[in-house]
C-alpha cells in the first residue's frame, strides 16, 4: 500500500494539473487504500500487499474500459492512413 497511494496520487494530481480532471477511478482507489489502513490490523501481512495491488488492478481495468482507443491500440489496431492523406 506505501508505493500504491503515492503512485495513485501523483498521478490523479498530474492529471489535474495537465488536464484540469480528477480521475475518478483513482480517486476510488484512494479511498479504498484508505479503507485498508485499519485493514491491515486485521488481516495478514502476506495478504496486505495482495488487497493493494486488486485495488491498483481494478482501477487499471477501469480506466482501459472506459477509454475505447485504449483497447484498439493495446490490441494492435491501428487507423490506417492511405497515401496521399497527410501523415
Amino acid at each position: 500500500m506505501i508505493p500504491g497511494g503515492p503512485a495513485l496520487a501523483g498521478h490523479a494530481l498530474f492529471k489535474w494539473t495537465v488536464f484540469g480532471v480528477v480521475p475518478v477511478p483513482r480517486l476510488v482507489a484512494l479511498v479504498a487504500l484508505a479503507v485498508l489502513i485499519p485493514a491491515g490490523l486485521a488481516v495478514p501481512p502476506v495478504a496486505l500487499p495482495g488487497l493493494a495491488a486488486a485495488c491498483a488492478g481494478a482501477v487499471e481495468i477501469w480506466e482501459t474500459r472506459s477509454h475505447p482507443a485504449v483497447l484498439a491500440s493495446a490490441s494492435g489496431e491501428a487507423p490506417v492512413i492511405e497515401p496521399g492523406h497527410g501523415g
